[in-house]
Formats: C-alpha cells, structure tokens, sequence
C-alpha cells in the first residue's frame, strides 16, 4: 500500500486538498496494525515543502515505514528554483546538512540542484496566486518559516 503525504501536519492538508492529518496518521498507524500489508510513503517535494522534507521523513523512520521523496513534474512553476536567490541560500546549508543525515533520500540531491538553478519568481508568484484564489485559501499559516522569507514579494 503506498500513501501519498507531501508533508506533515497543516502543510500536508495545503498540498493534498481535502486531507486531514489527523486522518492521515489514523490510516497509516491502521495499516501498521495489520501487518499483513506492506506500507509505504510516496512524497512530492515542490516549493511549499522543499523547506520541511525532515518532518516527514523523521516521522517515515519513527514508524519504520519505507519512503521516497520524488520532485514535483509536470507543474514547473511549483520548482524550488522559482525562489528569490536569498531564499533559496538560507535554505542550502540546512539542505547540506539533512542530505548528510538521511544518505539513502536522494531527493536532497535534487533539493541542493534546484537551489542553484535560476528560476523566475514572477511565475511562482502568479500562479501561487491563482491557485490560492481557486482554493480559496493559501499556504502562509502551513509554512510560515517560508512565507515569512518571501511576503515582501507578494504584492
């Protein structure tokens, strides 16, 4: 059985639309009780949650349940890369440092690249925007550390 959870907590609630964590956590300690399944967690990482891959994948360990983080495809404009450069610099010595402690999560390898490479912020912005008006909500409260770093951006 794989799961698919982005994130922890209110976080995860933002990427993955309709979930609740309490939820989530119920289901996956259910399938850990009837060990006749064979569980795992299948995680995107995109610009919302690049910042927090750790909580996650601290909380996969705690419960001895094989995990994978992959990078988000498909939606271009949800790459880390489309944050402003300062952003994305005070996040790369933690990165460097999470990729020594989880060696077998190779999404960090992936995470430290987006990081390098230039991206257009005016894209993320715009259409972070337009998605948040749909939903009608927004992921400030669910990454805060984040936000914080690129409200200044937001007009």
């Amino acid at each position: 059985i794989s799961l698919s959870i982005d994130s922890t907590g209110q976080l995860n609630e933002f990427l993955r639309k309709g979930s609740e964590w309490k939820n989530t956590i119920d289901t996956m300690e259910w399938f850990l009780k009837h060990s006749n399944y064979n569980l795992f967690v299948h995680s995107v990482a995109s610009i919302y949650n690049f910042n927090q891959l750790d909580k996650l994948i601290d909380l996969c360990l705690e419960k001895n349940i094989p995990h994978k983080y992959v990078m988000v495809d498909g939606v271009d404009w949800m790459l880390p890369r489309h944050l402003p450069g300062a952003v994305k610099q005070k996040f790369k010595t933690r990165l460097i440092e999470q990729s020594k402690l989880y060696p077998n999560q190779a999404i960090y390898t992936k995470i430290l690249q987006e990081v390098d490479t230039p991206g257009d912020l005016e894209k993320f912005l715009y259409n972070d925007k337009r998605l948040n008006n749909i939903r009608n909500e927004t992921w400030k409260d669910a990454n805060p550390e984040l936000f914080e770093l690129i409200e200044e951006y937001y007009d």
